[in-house]
């Protein structure tokens, strides 16, 4: 059975979950912006979907961090394979909050071995 891990005070880089996501898919919206334009005209809503960090789940998204779009966004964002992109943010929204017991406010840390 998975346990919490509580790390070290990261407190420049956590993110934490909202109780409810943004109205409308704003996060996701915003950081979309970025897709196209790196994209351009070849940029297929149909094909590709705009993978983002910090995640569109999160309160550090891209609309929700930069004061409803009053503000530069500090993340990264690029188009990627869209079934891909919707698994694993299926699997972030249903596996990963609920198995780690992420609740609203709660801050947690990505870590990347690369």
């Amino acid at each position: 059975m998975p346990t919490r891990h509580n790390p070290a005070p990261v407190r420049s880089c956590r993110l934490r979950r909202p109780a409810r996501p943004p109205p409308g898919g704003s996060n996701r919206a915003y950081a979309g912006k970025v897709c196209k334009d790196i994209r351009g005209v070849d940029y297929e809503p149909a094909k590709y979907n705009c993978d983002e960090y910090p995640f569109a789940s999160t309160r550090e998204g891209a609309y929700t961090s930069t004061s409803s779009g009053t503000r530069a966004w500090r993340g990264s964002a690029g188009p990627i394979d869209g079934d891909d992109n919707k698994l694993s943010g299926t699997w972030m929204n249903s596996d990963f909050y609920k198995v780690h017991r992420v609740l609203d406010g709660d801050p947690f840390v990505v870590k990347m071995d690369l």
